[in-house]
Parts: C-alpha cells; structure tokens; sequence
C-alpha cells in the first residue's frame, strides 16, 4: 500500500511542477479569475506565470497585458489622487513599456491642469504604441494648449477643426468672428 501511495503523491508532484511551467495555462487561469472579477487571484496567477514565459515572448506579451488590465481595474477604486498618481508611477516604474499606464497617467495628469507633464507620457505612448486611436489629435491638443507648436497632419477633419477653433478661443478672437469662422464645420464630439 505504501509503494502505490508514494508513486501517487510523486505523480501529483510531477503534476503540480508540470502546470508552474505551463505558462499559456497559467494565463487562461488569470484571464478566468479576471473574468469572474476575482483581480487578486487573477494577478497572483499573472505573476507566478511571467517567469515561466521568458521563453515565449507572445504569451509573455499576454501576461504583462492582463497585469496592465488588473491595475487598471484595481486603480478605478482608488479615488484619492495622490494615492492614484502614486501608484500609477509605481506601475510603471514596474512596466515601463506599457503604453496604457503612460496614457492613463497622461489623463490623470491632465485632469489635474499639469499640460506639460502630461505631453511628456503622451510622446512616450506615441513612441511606444503610435498608432494608439486619438493620440495624435490629443498630443496636438496638449501643444496648442502648452503654446507649442502643433500640426495637423494626420488629423481628421473634425479634429482639425476643433484645434482652430480652440487656437482661435485661445488667442482670445472675438466671439461673432469664432462662430462665423467655424460655423457648419464638423468638431470633435458632433453627432
């Protein structure tokens, strides 16, 4: 009896050992807590699971995107901003090439009337993921509204309408001239 209970208990050692290396497992057991809403579990399993995936940069990717999505989530909790901008800069002091934690401190930062210091996260995110929906028309935004010089290539029409008229607010134009100079153009927001 002895022997069969040894080799069971090896052979569910082998196993336990066998899932830790599974990272792609791994990874569909974090995207499963995530779903149940379970973030705690989701990146404690996250986590034991990115060391494994060193040698497969896809799943790798996957796991450091759904840690990025569970901070996120567990950041929308957090309702005092020092405590939000803290743990923000502690998140990509972790991964500093998540463009969605440079953005999402690009907003917090923006909110808080700091234009500058959120055009800087805005051109990492721009370096990182260029062809993030929006960012170009809100880095140009940031420009304008820095005093910086700012284009519109690459914009769409309603977005390069609504950077003239906002340069043409800021350079204090009459009100009658604003209206009548943009008057019937698409803007950013019309439905």
């Amino acid at each position: 009896m002895a022997p069969k209970k040894r080799k069971k208990q090896k052979i569910i050692a082998k196993q336990q050992v066998q899932k830790q290396h599974r990272p792609a497992e791994r990874l569909a057991e974090a995207e499963a807590a995530y779903r149940r809403g379970d973030l705690d579990a989701a990146q404690t399993l996250a986590r034991a699971a990115l060391p494994a995936a060193a040698a497969d940069p896809p799943t790798q990717q996957k796991i450091q995107n759904l840690l990025t999505d569970v901070c996120l989530k567990k950041l929308e909790s957090i309702t005092n901003i020092v405590e939000r901008m803290h743990t923000l800069d502690d998140l990509i002091h972790k991964a500093p090439n998540q463009p969605r934690l440079h953005y999402q401190r690009a907003l917090e930062l923006w909110r808080q009337g700091a234009i500058r210091a959120a055009l800087l996260d805005l051109e990492v995110v721009a370096r990182i993921d260029p062809a993030r929906p929006g960012l170009r028309f809100l880095l140009q935004l940031g420009y304008l509204a820095d005093g910086r010089p700012w284009q519109t290539d690459g914009l769409t029409p309603a977005e390069t309408n609504t950077l003239l008229l906002l340069r043409d607010v800021h350079n204090d134009a009459a009100a009658n001239q604003v209206l009548f100079a943009h008057a019937g153009k698409p803007l950013v927001g019309d439905t």
